[in-house]
């Protein structure tokens, strides 16, 4: 392993100079070396995310100071004969203090997972720390994971890939004219049973929830959208138009029963403008 110190992102300055040029870097230091760059003011995490964190880390130091107790009584007063011996409670709190970390890492992951809609993995830092582990540590684990994007930018290119991974061939199948996005073969239609169901309820999702971006840039989808992909497959009213007076550049969108669907924005600037951003439209 290496015994480079790693830098917290909570203490660098608000401007870091130009690094310096070097002519050589051996092989021994090249992973400690980095491109120039110039921070003005980031702010990587929010005053809200501050607040939960700080939370979470004051009922987590206080759990660990009982377990901690608990373990200086055992360890100073220790017993062991035919019906009771203390290295059993011992190795239970141990477990206790364990399990007490890889919750608090679950709790800030789960924070910041939920909050921006992003996804992060713990698993390859949950049984990196002990007991000592600090908030700031985890968040700094997460920001190394978001590869040089704030949480708003990691949450805008994650739903702009989940929408692109759902459009094949983009250029059949993505037409605007004048206001409207029209989208072939994007949902798919059971009509066996009375009520149509659509069968791609996660595309019709992912689609919404980028329009939900495009208009207010919230990685949550308000209630509107969720009522609708969330609610039940089976409606009598999917091939109407589903109207939302009060979005400012997103109108309205349908469903056909060939799979299509269109939307409808304030103007056709918008239009093309989404459909560029969104579902790889280039003509």
């Amino acid at each position: 392993m290496s015994t480079i110190a790693q830098l917290s992102f909570f203490d660098l300055p608000d401007f870091v100079e130009e690094a310096p040029k070097v002519e050589f870097v051996s092989p021994e230091n090249l992973l400690s070396k980095f491109d120039a760059v110039i921070i003005k003011n980031v702010s990587l995490i929010t005053e809200e995310d501050q607040k939960v964190c700080e939370l979470l880390q004051k009922d987590f130091d206080e759990a660990v100071r009982f377990i901690q107790l608990y373990l200086g009584f055992y360890n100073e007063h220790p017993c062991s004969n035919k019906y009771f011996r203390t290295h059993w409670l011992i190795e239970n709190e141990e477990n206790r203090l364990s399990t007490l970390v890889e919750n608090f890492i679950t709790d800030i992951f789960n924070h910041f997972r939920l909050s921006y809609s992003i996804t992060i993995e713990k698993e390859k830092i949950v049984h990196k720390y002990d007991y000592k582990v600090t908030y700031q540590e985890i968040v700094d684990e997460i920001i190394l994971q978001l590869d040089g994007l704030n949480f708003k930018e990691r949450a805008a290119e994650e739903i702009r890939n989940k929408i692109h991974s759902r459009i094949y061939r983009p250029e059949e199948k993505v037409k605007v004219t004048s206001s409207s996005v029209r989208i072939s073969d994007f949902l798919q239609f059971d009509l066996r049973w009375g009520n149509p169901q659509n069968t791609r309820t996660d595309s019709l999702k992912d689609l919404l929830f980028a329009v939900e971006y495009f208009e207010s840039e919230k990685n949550s989808p308000r209630v509107d959208f969720k009522n609708i992909y969330h609610g039940n497959s089976y409606r009598n009213d999917w091939f109407d138009e589903f109207t939302f007076e009060t979005m400012g550049k997103f109108k309205s969108f349908k469903c056909f029963k060939n799979g299509s669907i269109q939307l409808k924005f304030a103007s056709s600037e918008l239009a093309v403008q989404f459909a560029k951003e969104y579902l790889k439209y280039t003509n």
